[in-house]
């Protein structure tokens, strides 16, 4: 019965689990009736699906989720690579959760990695997105959102993601540091309407700290 309709799902986990994908640290969000950040969901089952190169898929991998990508390196499998909560913080108007999620990518320049999510209620929802990584060395930081729908740039900082009726803005700030912003249509055979869009958000240098936000809203229309 909320006024505005508008939802999130924040995934831990681990890389292990039954029907695996490497997803550790992923969500969604929902606008309206409509998933407009998604997850990607499986492929439809070839050979390749249950053999040792299960994740070259970019749905099966985290190359397909709204997750970071960190030196270049996608997430590993595995039962270590896994989300431990540093904080779970629930109410009746806002959430905090925060993950460490470092060990999901087989780095070892990768001294931290935390994401945090808050989700606030009310009449002006949202969802916050928050990831904090620290290197040894200066290192490529990037970070993705998935979408089965449609995307356009409002301004340099500014997204708005759309699908079936529902929409929402995506502000990002990455702490003054120059990024780029691209789309990739994921070309896997999938059972869905749509062949998922990985929009991702790069910094443009290697760093040896960085800072990456998303707040993002639900669109209202008119």
């Amino acid at each position: 019965d909320s006024k505005i309709q508008f939802a999130a799902v924040l995934k831990g986990g681990h890389n292990a689990e039954h029907h695996n994908h490497n997803d550790v640290g992923s969500f969604s969000v929902i606008a309206g009736k409509a998933m407009v950040i998604c997850d990607p969901g499986g492929e439809i089952y070839t050979a390749r699906t249950f053999s040792a190169h299960r994740y070259d898929s970019k749905v099966l991998s985290s190359y397909g989720h709204a997750v970071p990508v960190i030196g270049g390196q996608l997430q590993r499998t595995g039962a270590s690579a896994r989300a431990a909560v540093l904080r779970a913080d629930f109410g009746d108007e806002e959430d905090t959760l925060v993950l460490d999620i470092r060990s999901a990518y087989a780095a070892p320049e990768l001294k931290r990695l935390a994401r945090t999510f808050v989700f606030r209620r009310g009449g002006s929802p949202a969802l916050t997105v928050r990831d904090e990584a620290s290197f040894s060395e200066p290192s490529s930081f990037e970070t993705t959102l998935i979408t089965w729908g449609n995307w356009k740039k409002l301004s340099e900082r500014e997204l708005l993601i759309s699908d079936e009726g529902g929409a929402v803005r995506v502000k990002i700030d990455t702490g003054g540091e120059p990024f780029k912003i691209s789309a990739e249509r994921l070309n896997e055979d999938v059972p869905t309407r749509t062949k998922p869009l990985r929009v991702a958000i790069a910094l443009t240098s290697p760093v040896k700290a960085a800072t990456v936000s998303f707040a993002i809203t639900p669109e209202l229309s008119e």
